[in-house]
């Protein structure tokens, strides 16, 4: 295939691409620019993939992006505490090569409460209060 035939086959794929999509310009104060920049930056994204997510969110009826950065290291932090437990009471076991319904109950119960946190915090994320 030659250069020729390159580009015009270039060209079409570009018309079709074009034709299944809509272009919006966006004009923000400089204020907002910065704020959704920010934003962006905190999840590791473009202004373009945050600003689709948001509408993504927004039209799916969830309301968010992902929780907060402070929310997931949140989250993170109790997963470790749940994980120092549980590797304590394996240790236990191991060092007694016996374990007893009380040790299996707070395991159950402390694998129970991760589960929960994981659930509650990755489906509901704090909403952001209106500052009125």
């Amino acid at each position: 295939m030659d250069d020729i035939e390159k580009r015009k086959l270039w060209r079409e794929q570009k018309q079709a691409y074009r034709k299944t999509r809509k272009e919006y310009i966006l004009i923000l104060t400089p204020e907002q620019s910065l704020k959704v920049e920010e934003l962006a930056n905190e999840k590791q994204m473009s202004v373009q993939e945050y600003i689709k997510e948001l509408l993504k969110a927004n039209t799916e009826g969830n309301g968010y992006v992902v929780p907060k950065d402070s929310g997931i290291k949140y989250l993170v932090l109790e997963i470790r505490k749940i994980g120092s437990n549980v590797n304590q009471i394996v240790k236990h076991i191991n060092t007694v090569k016996a374990i007893s319904i009380y040790d299996i109950q707070r395991l159950k119960e402390r694998l129970t409460q991760l589960e929960h946190l994981v659930i509650n915090s990755l489906t509901n994320p704090p909403k952001k209060q209106n500052d009125h």
